[in-house]
């Protein structure tokens, strides 16, 4: 309930405590953090291991769920890194959840194999298996 209330629904995040990848790719303060005046430049292992989160959860997404789900706009501002750099995707504002019956709607011949003439995203990463773009398409 709110303070008047009403019944609402909210979605609560576990606080990340090094905010997000883009805090650490391109930081706002000349690569030192304010608070803690600690560098905000990411060792080569902690790049790999961020990778491989990112690549986990996206995997999950895509082959792990009953439904396939496409994140639609996964980018470094989207990814939040926990006290142990820890890679979590975030913000699924135009996430889409894949049925049998919408891969048409997307382009996509069948589940093995992928085209789509028309991705309707911001911009960010859309995975080539489910894009695949041709001269035609984009005339």
């Amino acid at each position: 309930m709110d303070f008047r209330g009403n019944d609402f629904k909210a979605l609560i995040y576990e606080f990340m405590a090094n905010e997000s990848l883009e805090e650490w790719l391109h930081p706002r303060t000349k690569g030192r953090d304010d608070e803690r005046g600690e560098s905000k430049n990411l060792r080569l292992v902690q790049r790999l291991n961020i990778a491989g989160d990112i690549a986990t959860a996206i995997e999950y997404l895509h082959k792990g769920c009953s439904l396939p789900i496409i994140h639609g706009d996964l980018k470094p501002s989207n990814v939040l890194l926990d006290n142990d750099m820890v890679a979590r995707v975030g913000d699924f504002g135009l996430a889409k959840i894949i049925s049998t019956m919408s891969y048409e709607a997307i382009g996509v011949q069948d589940q093995g194999s992928s085209t789509s003439t028309a991705v309707r995203r911001s911009i960010g990463y859309v995975p080539p298996d489910f894009v695949k773009m041709t001269v035609n398409d984009l005339s």
